[in-house]
């Protein structure tokens, strides 16, 4: 499967640093699991069916990887009831 590189956007960085620490720890480690296994999460349902997700209660990971550019892209770190696809 080789090494995948994870992206984050700054928008989503500086939401992470507003969490807990003890969360930030939690999510870091998923994100670094994400290299070596991108296909870690499950599949979404709907309309969202191309992105991934990782559960860390109460927070989820979405993300999409592009297998071309062997990129995780990740689109939102937020907790379930703030999720733009909650909404």
């Amino acid at each position: 499967m080789g090494i995948y590189y994870v992206y984050v956007p700054t928008c989503v960085r500086k939401a992470v640093k507003k969490f807990p620490q003890n969360w930030r720890l939690k999510i870091a480690e998923k994100l670094r699991e994400l290299e070596t296994n991108p296909y870690l999460g499950v599949h979404m349902q709907g309309r969202y069916s191309y992105n991934r997700k990782i559960v860390i209660r109460p927070y989820r990971i979405i993300y999409f990887v592009n297998e071309s550019k062997k990129v995780v892209e990740v689109e939102e770190i937020e907790s379930r009831g703030n999720m733009s696809y909650d909404r």
